[in-house]
């Protein structure tokens, strides 16, 4: 037996050796990389664009039109839109018109440029005729009048007068009507 307990002892330190040195042993090298920020640790980012306009009407009606006469001087009143998103996009105007007076009230609306407050249209130049006709024609859905500006962008401002007249016709005593227009920006 001691033949058998010479060779076990051997082996036991033939194993100890292979531990120690590492030898037959599962290699723990490795190495990674990652894309993490600048090895800031924060981690890859991705936000969506913004597509969002405003105006300066400070929630005021552009018109309060009250015994309107055929024989009355147009009425203007001019408003100013502001886009304020981060994607280039297309802006459209158009309304939705109710009341039987709209088919006897003739539109028209300019695009140009105003320094003036919500209203006035004092400075308003560089007119572009956008649309004409009678309020009852006025356009109710995206793409009926396009801003011919193209593309607008972080900044762009663009000012609108809309002027009012009433035709002479008995037709429309008494009547009213409402509208409200709407401004819809549009990534593209």
């Amino acid at each position: 037996m001691s033949r058998v307990r010479a060779f076990l002892a051997g082996a036991i330190v033939v194993a100890a050796v292979a531990m120690l040195t590492g030898t037959g042993t599962y290699s723990a090298f490795f190495s990674r990389t990652s894309n993490d920020g600048n090895g800031s640790g924060t981690g890859n980012e991705i936000t969506g664009g913004t597509v969002d306009l405003s105006d300066n009407d400070a929630g005021n009606a552009m018109f309060t039109i009250a015994n309107m006469r055929p024989s009355d001087p147009p009425v203007s009143s001019c408003i100013t839109v502001t886009y304020n998103g981060t994607l280039d996009s297309s802006v459209g105007l158009y309304g939705s018109v109710s009341g039987g007076l709209a088919p006897y009230l003739n539109v028209v609306v300019l695009a140009g440029d105003s320094g003036g407050a919500f209203g006035d249209c004092s400075s308003f130049s560089n007119a572009v005729g956008l649309w004409s006709g009678t309020l009852d024609q006025f356009p109710t859905s995206f793409g009926g009048i396009v801003d011919p500006i193209g593309a607008w962008t972080t900044g762009t401002s663009h000012s609108y007068r809309f002027i009012f007249s009433l035709q002479n016709t008995p037709a429309a005593q008494g009547l009213n009507a409402t509208v409200t227009f709407t401004w819809e920006a549009r990534n593209q």
